[in-house]
């Protein structure tokens, strides 16, 4: 067999494993009646979709019909939930189906195979062996990491991420080792300008190349300077003409929360900084006036960053319980480490080991090309994974490819025990997947989260009172992305967390959830519904979960959800008309749903 058809194999093979894998949470993807998105965030996105689905004309950037009153600029760009309605629309127009959310929720598992061609495309450009390259796709295709993203019914834009990190990092390889090939310089490029439209977050991918650059400048290998042009202005270019659908940018936004000029101001700084590295020589003078420009380009930046700092997931999240914002020690204090594994694998514990010898081998005088661009992109991607979950997908890979790159370049020496060496590196892959296993063996709740799927079947009659009488649905945070994606109502509040108006929403719905019903009515706020829920408390007694007691449950929810759900519906204040209530099981069981329409004089 050629070399090139046992890459097919592996191609074939690791998508067809990652493919597997990602199947096995199906449960959570149909209720047994519908198929229904899968996480919080990803009911938002099917919403929209959705919406552009039936009416592509009438997609929308900015939504009424969240944080009312004024509504609200979405902080997630364009072009993943405009990109993902066409192809449900093709899928359709195709006859490959006839529920556009069933077409969505296979979507994510069907870019599997663009996944892994990228991760071998990587194990190639940086010319590891065979064995190599199908420990390389095999560690991303068992990786409980990857399997999260592209789980069946995760329609969130982490996937899409994902492949633009990947894609950035193969384009570095292919372009900067042979730096005089223009064409792979401009594929370098278009790839970091198109990658905000998909997560305005995205602009950071362009920092590690940077980096990688300004390291072989001062080496004294500068980029040519045609290329160096042409990268710049396919940077430049490609990253304008997405901002031109752009809303907040035709609206003159500057903000990293917003697809905006902020983006296009970035990639000019780039394109600048690489254009002065083609064009001066790594003296004092040349280093002098580098970082002087980068300084310079930075203030306009800095009111920026000092934003994203404060509300980039910090504080507020936390406060809200949301686990994605946790650094890998935090989940180790909060979790311990067989959880915090199970999240990552045992491969985590590689991560110190690869940011010492990433950071030990850029120090070396002369490192070869394609070793510097992985180790830069590798200490950049695993500074993120450590500091936060929910930027796994920039680390994900540097957990096993710096360490398969080392054990690769041991293997070929002369004399060296090659196979030995191959064998212990596949057994150390295979035995870090152990923590991640048992997740494969769980039956998720449908939409992955148990308070939904104890509730899912209030929605029908939520969406009918909506449709004969739309208006404000007052209810936690966690239920606003629910609520928009089932019915026609407006939210207060969502699990949008990033601005100063997502912030005061949480505050303003809080204030709300601390009144008595009494109070709510006197409020200028005309809620129409009040969709009072508990988050139902568990503990664990004996290796089993359970339900806590009843005063467990009052004492850790809303003080208006637990009035509303504790008194008697023929007590409460006639004002509170029970559409619907769902309750525990039993004679005793109690109500921890309730919908009320509000009935004013």
């Amino acid at each position: 067999m050629t070399d090139a058809f046992k890459r097919t194999l592996i191609l074939i093979l690791g998508s067809a494993v990652a493919m597997l894998l990602a199947m096995t949470p199906l449960a959570a993807a149909f209720d047994g009646r519908h198929f229904i998105p899968v996480g919080n965030d990803s009911f938002y996105h099917a919403r929209r979709i959705l919406d552009t689905v039936a009416n592509p004309a009438a997609f929308y950037e900015f939504d009424p019909r969240i944080h009312v009153p004024e509504g609200s600029l979405l902080t997630w760009p364009w072009a993943y939930d405009y990109g993902y309605a066409w192809i449900v629309r093709g899928a359709l127009a195709l006859g490959l189906g006839s529920d556009p959310m069933k077409i969505m929720d296979y979507v994510p598992v069907a870019l599997v195979p663009l996944a892994v061609a990228l991760m071998l495309s990587i194990a190639g450009q940086l010319r590891l062996g065979l064995w190599a390259q199908a420990l390389a796709v095999g560690c991303m295709a068992v990786s409980p990491l990857t399997q999260f993203l592209f789980t069946v019914g995760m329609i969130d834009h982490h996937d899409v991420e994902y492949l633009f990190v990947l894609g950035a990092l193969a384009a570095a390889l292919a372009w900067l080792p042979q730096p005089e090939r223009s064409a792979r310089a401009a594929v370098a490029g278009v790839v970091l300008g198109v990658a905000a439209a998909f997560q305005n977050g995205l602009f950071i991918l362009q920092l590690p190349l940077l980096g990688s650059v300004l390291l072989l400048w001062l080496r004294g290998r500068p980029l040519p300077r045609r290329a160096a042009v042409i990268f710049a202005a396919s940077l430049v270019a490609s990253c304008l003409l997405m901002l031109l659908p752009s809303q907040p940018f035709r609206e003159g936004y500057f903000d990293y929360y917003l697809f905006s000029w902020f983006h296009l101001y970035v990639a000019v700084a780039t394109a600048a900084l690489t254009l002065l590295s083609a064009w001066l020589a790594p003296t004092r003078r040349g280093l002098v006036i580098v970082t002087g420009v980068a300084l310079l380009l930075a203030v306009p930046l800095a009111g920026q960053i000092v934003l994203s700092g404060r509300y980039f997931g910090a504080s507020l999240e936390r406060s809200m319980g949301i686990g994605e914002v946790l650094s890998v020690p935090g989940m180790l204090r909060e979790y311990g480490l067989e959880k915090t594994l199970g999240y990552y694998s045992a491969l985590l514990l590689l991560a110190p080991f690869a940011l010492l010898g990433c950071g030990a081998y850029l120090l070396r005088r002369a490192p070869d090309t394609r070793l510097l661009v992985l180790c830069v992109f590798s200490v950049f991607g695993l500074v993120l994974l450590l500091s936060k979950y929910r930027l796994e997908n920039f680390g994900s890979y540097a957990l096993y490819l710096p360490a398969l790159a080392a054990a690769d370049h041991w293997a070929r020496r002369p004399g060296g025990r090659g196979s030995l060496i191959l064998l212990a590196a596949t057994a150390l892959c295979a035995a870090a997947q152990i923590p991640a296993a048992a997740k494969l063996f769980s039956r998720p709740w449908p939409g992955k989260e148990m308070n939904y799927a104890m509730t899912i079947d209030m929605y029908p009659e939520m969406r009918a009172a909506c449709a004969r009488r739309p208006g404000i649905v007052l209810a936690s945070n966690d239920d606003g992305h629910y609520i928009r994606f089932h019915t026609e109502c407006s939210v207060l509040a969502n699990n949008f967390m990033l601005t100063r108006q997502h912030a005061d929403k949480i505050a303003e719905m809080r204030r709300l959830l601390a009144l008595t019903p009494a109070e709510l009515l006197r409020e200028p706020l005309p809620v129409r519904y009040v969709y009072a829920r508990l988050d139902l408390v568990t503990t664990t007694v004996g290796g089993r979960t359970r339900l806590a007691d009843v005063a467990t449950q009052q004492r850790l929810n809303a003080p208006l959800f637990v009035s509303l759900l504790f008194t008697p519906a023929a007590d409460l204040d006639p004002h509170y008309r029970l559409i619907k209530e769902l309750r525990l099981p039993g004679a005793d069981g109690f109500a921890y749903a309730r919908l009320f329409e509000l009935v004013r004089n």
